[in-house]
């Protein structure tokens, strides 16, 4: 199903649905994304995460399409725990721009899912040559930017619609944010005054 276009989604999940049913299907569908994190992806994975956040000089996180939306409030809350925070959200020349400075040292957490942005697997191709870290949150071991990441959170994103459900991706980087909490402890109390 996450391999279906838009269309081809729209179609499958209108025909025999009732309007009436919405609450609850929707109800239904996040729950299946929710637990499939905690199925898919074990605890030391997020703390492995948080470690290569925090030890990394720079930090980038980037998302595009429909994904952004989530990349720059990661990108926001992480930047009140630790410095050297940036938004990679816009593709094109802007997308290139925002990585110059990545280097050996550095890390670049990407979400991406089903209808994949090019910009996205190019963010991690270009991490992967200059040395840095990759981190990924996606639908599937076999997105395109899964290939050669360090560590990769997988994630369902089944909805209602043509579009891809947020839920189980936010859940994630609120793991992902989490672990860094924990792991940085009280460190960040000068910051958040």
């Amino acid at each position: 199903d996450t391999l279906l276009s838009p269309i081809q989604k729209l179609n499958e999940k209108t025909s025999g649905f009732k309007k009436s049913d919405i609450i609850t299907t929707h109800l239904n569908y996040s729950i299946a994304n929710l637990q499939s994190v905690i199925e898919k992806n074990a605890s030391e994975k997020f703390d492995a995460i948080a470690s290569i956040l925090v030890a990394s000089k720079h930090k980038f996180i980037s998302g595009f399409r429909g994904c952004r939306g989530l990349a720059d409030w990661m990108a926001l809350i992480l930047g009140h725990m630790l410095p050297n925070v940036r938004r990679n959200i816009n593709a094109g020349s802007d997308m290139l721009e925002a990585l110059l400075d990545l280097s050996a040292g550095d890390c670049v957490l990407v979400i991406s899912f089903h209808r994949y942005a090019h910009a996205a697997a190019d963010t991690v191709t270009y991490a992967k040559s200059k040395g840095a870290k990759v981190v990924v949150i996606t639908d599937t071991l076999t997105a395109p930017v899964a290939c050669g990441a360090d560590e990769v959170v997988t994630v369902d994103v089944q909805g209602l619609s043509f579009f891809n459900s947020l839920v189980a991706g936010s859940f994630a980087v609120e793991l992902v944010l989490g672990g860094v909490n924990k792991a940085i402890g009280a460190s960040n109390h000068e910051r958040l005054s």
